[in-house]
């Protein structure tokens, strides 16, 4: 195989990486953006139970009822800004920047080209690679709220109902 095969091979895979970072981009966005609907439906329904549950405490149960709602609502918010803040990532670099293909590389050789692409995008892929980790950092920092609020409202529920 020669040198220019071989390059050619190694940016056929540097390729597929970088499209596998864009793919693994818009299956997060798609995460974030269901889970930021999914807190949407939920706050509504336990808002609308506390409203119909909760007056004016005057006894431990029910003051114990009203902090586990506020806790709920609170893991609720929570969770919801953990994915506004996960799916408002959005600084990918794209490669190759055609006008500068354009201007650097007229009259080149192809293996001087590869080279320099497979570098280019190997640094796109590392720096989308590094800003889809921070949104799965918050997806799950999102997650674990709406975990929360998941276990907080049968215990709201149970206090409610015991007054």
């Amino acid at each position: 195989m020669s040198e220019l095969e071989a390059l050619k091979v190694i940016h056929d895979e540097v390729v597929r990486r970088f499209q596998y970072e864009s793919e693994r981009t818009k299956r997060l966005d798609d995460k974030a953006s269901n889970v930021m609907g999914f807190v949407g439906i939920i706050t509504g329904l336990v808002s609308g139970l506390g409203a119909l549950a909760l007056k004016v405490p005057t006894n431990l149960i029910e003051v114990t009822a009203a902090i586990l709602f506020f806790l709920t609502i609170i893991a609720l918010i929570c969770s919801f800004v953990f994915s506004l803040i996960g799916y408002q990532i959005k600084r990918f670099t794209v490669v190759p920047d055609a006008y500068f293909l354009i201007g650097a590389y007229e009259g080149k050789d192809k293996e001087r080209i590869l080279r320099d692409l497979n570098d280019n995008y190997a640094v796109a892929i590392e720096e989308n690679m590094t800003l889809n980790n921070r949104k799965v950092t918050h997806i799950n920092r999102a997650m674990y709220a709406l975990f929360l609020a998941i276990l907080l409202i049968p215990l709201f529920v149970f206090f409610t109902l015991i007054e």
